[in-house]
């Protein structure tokens, strides 16, 4: 004997549960707005954005663990993109109004696109958390986490993640299935979702492991994100210390000279003992070496805490959203409040597609490195680019040595 999770409108109505916050009408509303309009332009931009990031990725290598996390994190995103977009066909209001297909778009969607879409998002939580973790360390132990984090450790947390999240949703695929199911309200049979006689015995663990996966991610996101800000900033304190004693060493320097000048009346260089100049001198070869590299290092720690500060304005909605169904079982497809429910997951969803979206921007705008590759990659559209121009005569000059 198998039932389906969902209960009808006429159901609902007998029950008393039509006391919702939001009238049906408002949620057809925003959806044909939020959801069939902007959500969809996101995804469809976000879609060919990430292709894009995963092809400059591929084209730099994967020498540097941050690209194939990066890269990584790409992938999840796209994918998260594609199955959003599936969810967001469903949610179109004359599938089942004006073409009278005989399926129920809200029910088939949340096997085709919800859980999906909800898997990959998760999975983009997980790396994100990796990146910002990676990015402590590199402050943290920057002589050290070259031997701990290697492109090769990346990708095995990488598949560890994916392998993870995609089987912690297995058993929604396990215990629901479409199939013809009589549809009260609209008196026919349609194409529906049907719960198998295990589905009540799981269906609370899934949905826990389900939420625990988010919440915990999240927190990570945010606690490595604060402990990177505070790095920074101390980085950034340390770096104008050194800065303000190298210069008052200078002017001391300077002093001194002046002062020999005027006591003897031979050249300052003479007059000063070898040994005098060999502690700045030191100190400023510590400092400048590998300058460019770490100038490198500083923006693209800039660049991951500003990727993690989106995503957690973007999760921070869906986060609480998770909270309210564990905490309130009404508030939930089934539940009193099913209206408010898909407004809010309505708005969730476009915040999702927005975060995964973004990143290409992030990465053009604050990596100079993910610029030139795709410049070189697209040189009629950057024909006038300076960058361009300097990258191709460093290419002849190297063809030319």
């Amino acid at each position: 004997m198998v039932t389906t999770p969902d209960m009808s409108e006429s159901q609902r109505s007998q029950d008393g549960q039509h006391a919702d916050l939001v009238d049906e009408w408002t949620v057809h509303m925003f959806e044909l707005v939020v959801t069939v309009g902007f959500t969809q332009v996101l995804c469809v931009l976000g879609t060919g954005s990430n292709m894009l990031n995963i092809v400059v990725f591929w084209r730099q290598g994967f020498a540097e663990s941050v690209n194939v996390s990066l890269c990584a994190l790409a992938f999840s995103d796209l994918c998260g993109l594609i199955t959003l977009q599936v969810a967001n066909v469903c949610a179109y209001p004359w599938l089942d109004r004006e073409w009278n297909l005989p399926v129920e778009p809200r029910e088939i969607t949340y096997l085709a696109g919800g859980w999906p879409h909800l898997c990959f998002a998760r999975i983009s939580s997980w790396i994100t958390a990796y990146v910002t973790l990676e990015r402590c360390l590199c402050i943290a132990v920057p002589l050290h986490v070259k031997r701990l984090i290697t492109p090769r450790v990346t990708l095995t947390v990488v598949v560890v993640i994916h392998v993870a999240l995609v089987g912690s949703v297995l058993s929604e695929y396990a215990t629901l299935y479409l199939d013809w199911s009589w549809h009260p309200a609209r008196n026919a049979s349609v194409i529906r979702l049907v719960a198998r006689p295990t589905r009540k015995e799981v269906e609370g663990v899934a949905h826990l492991v389900s939420f625990m996966t988010q919440f915990v991610s999240f927190v990570a996101v945010v606690l490595f994100t604060l402990v990177l800000v505070v790095k920074l900033k101390e980085t950034r304190e340390k770096r104008d210390r050194m800065t303000r004693g190298e210069a008052a060493s200078r002017a001391d320097d300077r002093h001194d000279k002046h002062g020999h000048k005027r006591s003897d009346g031979s050249g300052g260089d003479s007059a000063l003992p070898k040994s005098a100049n060999k502690p700045f001198s030191a100190r400023h070869a510590n400092n400048s070496s590998g300058g460019s590299g770490g100038k490198r290092d500083r923006k693209t720690e800039k660049m991951i805490l500003l990727l993690a500060c989106v995503f957690i304005a973007c999760f921070t909605p869906s986060t609480v959203a998770f909270l309210f169904v564990m905490l309130y079982h009404e508030f939930s497809v089934h539940g009193r409040y099913r209206n408010t429910w898909l407004l809010v997951w309505s708005g969730c969803f476009a915040l999702e597609a927005f975060n995964a979206s973004a990143n290409f921007a992030l990465y053009y705008h604050m990596s100079s490195r993910f610029q030139n590759t795709l410049r070189l990659m697209f040189p009629r559209l950057f024909a006038h680019s300076p960058s361009v121009t300097a990258a191709q005569n460093n290419k002849g000059t190297v063809k030319r040595n």
